[in-house]
């Protein structure tokens, strides 16, 4: 199973969370860096299987708030429910 790493303590924002998954899960230049564009990436873009591992989860909290930050677990775990072949790790 392939296993990306997104490094929570990296991402200062919004913008810069979802730049750095698309680069992660190669997403194509027309991603559009909004939670509805990332469940259409997860659920039909994504080479699977798959391991996220998010790491610094309270780091990103940090930056973004914690509702924002929520928001985007949960796009994660629904995703996670829906694909047995995803797997969502949050340290």
């Amino acid at each position: 199973m392939r296993e990306i790493i997104l490094d929570g303590a990296k991402i200062a924002d919004d913008a810069a969370l979802h730049a750095r998954l698309a680069e992660l899960l190669e997403l194509p230049d027309h991603y559009g860096a909004n939670l509805d564009a990332l469940w259409d990436a997860l659920t039909g873009y994504i080479a699977l299987p798959l391991t996220l591992r998010w790491l610094d989860y309270e780091a990103t909290c940090q930056q973004l708030g914690s509702e924002a930050c929520e928001r985007v677990l949960q796009v994660l775990r629904e995703a996670e429910e829906e694909l047995p072949d995803l797997q969502v790790i949050v340290t």
